[in-house]
């Protein structure tokens, strides 16, 4: 697996991975750790031509509490 890692954009929080993959899914914009860069679902391709795997997206609850889970990439026709 090698996976991008990405956090949700600006100050919007998940309470829970389904949250997490049903946003992915319907185009929420996240951005890619380190780099700054905002990308979606819709950039799928992209990122399986760069040799991720999947993405693993990380964040932080209400709670304080970190969780991340990881999404396979898919390739969109």
């Amino acid at each position: 697996m090698n996976p991008c890692f990405l956090t949700p954009r600006g100050t919007k929080t998940y309470e829970s991975i389904d949250e997490v993959r049903a946003a992915w899914t319907d185009g929420a914009e996240f951005r890619i750790y380190m780099y700054g860069n905002i990308i979606t679902k819709a950039e799928s391709n992209r990122l399986l031509r760069a040799k991720f795997t999947h993405v693993r997206i990380v964040w932080q609850t209400l709670a304080f509490r970190i969780m991340h889970v990881d999404i396979e990439l898919k390739e969109i026709h």
